[in-house]
């Protein structure tokens, strides 16, 4: 009777081991899921004929041969939307414009620095300053090309 409960329980140890083993390298999947690596490399861009504007180049790979989850990728098609958006912005109300974009982490936050000089239809020059945020912490690597 002693050895068949000495055998129960070593079979009790190796079954947590074995649950326990299991359950990290879950979390370890679902880790490198949520993480892809990110490199974010700001160039030159357009928004159409005379609208020279810089834009975010977004490349993502998996970490340890784990593809990114839909969240990961959903978050990257927001960067690419927001700045989108301004671009669209920019041919209508401007005619012309040359303006540069600088990327920031701040706060668990992303924050797209439009700025530069932008001609209107009536031809005046203007400044054009805009800050868009988006509101999630990117783990990335942020390069400038010129």
């Amino acid at each position: 009777m002693n050895h068949y409960i000495k055998i129960k329980v070593k079979y009790l140890i190796l079954t947590l081991i074995v649950v326990v083993l299991a359950c990290g390298i879950h979390v370890f999947y679902i880790w490198c899921a949520d993480h892809p690596e990110i490199c974010i490399s700001v160039g030159g861009g357009s928004a159409g004929r005379n609208l020279k504007i810089e834009a975010p180049y977004i490349s993502f790979f998996g970490k340890n041969g784990i593809d990114s989850s839909a969240s990961a990728e959903l978050k990257l098609f927001m960067i690419h939307s927001t700045h989108e958006v301004v671009c669209s912005n920019l041919k209508d109300e401007y005619k012309a414009s040359d303006i540069k974009l600088d990327i920031e982490e701040q706060d668990k936050q992303l924050l797209l620095k439009y700025h530069g000089t932008a001609t209107t239809f009536d031809g005046k020059t203007v400044d054009f300053k805009r800050e868009e945020t988006v509101y999630f912490d990117l783990d990335a690597e942020i390069t400038r090309h010129n």
